[in-house]
């Protein structure tokens, strides 16, 4: 996920993100789902 300007803000090791609320997202990778913050913090694991 990059801003406006063009800054990483969470690195391109999923395959998709999707806010949840305004500070986390559900993050898929490897067709299994967790729960990152937006300071790229793992909440829940991919599992």
């Amino acid at each position: 996920m990059i801003d406006k300007v063009g800054n990483v803000l969470i690195p391109c090791e999923y395959s998709s993100l999707m806010a949840i609320n305004t500070n986390q997202l559900l993050a898929r990778k490897n067709g299994k789902e967790g729960i990152i913050n937006r300071q790229s913090q793992v909440v829940i694991p991919v599992i």
